[in-house]
C-alpha cells in the first residue's frame, strides 16, 4: 500500500512539473489588429510588420508568437467587428494600427475615436495588454483642422485608459527614399523593417512589465 501511494505522489509531481513547464514554454502571444499598414501591402507577408516584429523579438530571446491582423481597407468601425474573435485567441497584447483609412474615407473623428475608445476598453476587459499606435497622415490643403483633430485622437484616448502609446507608425519611414512603396504611403520591406528596429523596443518594455524575460543562449 505504501508503495501504491508513493506511486501515486510521485505521478501527480511529474504531471504538475510537466503543467507547469508547458505553461512556461507557453509563447507571449501579440495579436496585431490593423490595416494594409500591418497586412503588408505590396510586400511579401513574411516582410510585413507581424512577422518582422516576432523576428526581432526572437532576436532578442523571447519566446513569442505574433500576429497578423491586418486587412487591407479596414476602416475602425471595421476593426471592431473583428475584434472580438481576435480576442477569442487570448493575446497577452493587442496592438492597434487603425484610423488612416478612417481619414480617407472621411470618417467624422468623434466616430473613429469612439471606435478606438470601444476597443482599449475590449481589450483591457480580456484582460489583454492594449499598445495604442498614433497614424500621422500628410498634411492636405483644406483638412487641417480634420487632420489636427485626428492627430489628437490618439494621445487623448493613451491618457483616458492609461495605455501605452506609439507615436506614429510611418514616423520612421515617412519621406525617406527606398523606405516606401510608389505611392509613399505604405512601406516597403526596408521600411517595415527600419520601423521595427525604432518599435521593439517598447513593446520589449511593455512584455518585461508583464514578467516575460529574454532567454540567454
Amino acid at each position: 500500500m505504501q508503495r501504491f501511494w508513493m506511486t501515486v505522489t510521485l505521478s501527480l509531481m511529474i504531471a504538475f512539473v510537466g503543467l507547469s513547464s508547458a505553461r512556461a514554454a507557453a509563447p507571449y502571444t501579440i495579436a496585431v489588429l490593423g490595416d494594409s499598414l500591418v497586412a503588408g501591402y505590396g510586400i511579401d507577408r513574411q516582410d510585413a510588420f507581424p512577422a518582422r516584429l516576432e523576428a526581432a523579438l526572437r532576436g532578442y530571446g523571447y519566446a513569442v508568437s505574433v500576429i497578423n491582423g491586418g486587412v487591407s481597407g479596414d476602416t475602425t468601425a471595421q476593426g471592431k467587428l473583428r475584434l472580438p474573435e481576435m480576442l477569442a485567441g487570448k493575446p497577452n497584447m493587442v496592438i492597434l494600427v487603425l484610423g488612416a483609412n478612417d481619414v480617407f474615407q472621411h470618417v467624422p473623428v468623434e466616430q473613429t475615436k469612439a471606435n478606438l475608445d470601444a476597443m482599449i476598453t475590449e481589450i483591457q476587459k480580456a484582460k489583454a495588454r492594449p499598445l495604442l499606435v498614433g497614424v500621422r497622415m500628410p498634411r492636405e490643403a483644406g483638412v487641417e483642422e480634420y487632420l489636427a483633430a485626428f492627430h489628437g485622437i490618439f494621445p487623448a484616448l493613451s491618457a483616458k485608459h492609461r495605455v501605452a502609446l506609439y507615436p506614429s507608425f510611418r514616423e520612421a519611414a515617412a519621406k525617406k527614399p527606398g523606405l516606401n512603396l510608389e505611392d509613399g504611403i505604405h512601406p516597403s520591406a526596408a521600411g517595415v523593417k527600419e520601423i521595427v528596429r525604432q518599435f521593439t523596443p517598447q513593446v520589449i518594455e511593455l512584455m518585461e512589465r508583464d514578467g516575460v524575460k529574454a532567454v540567454k543562449p
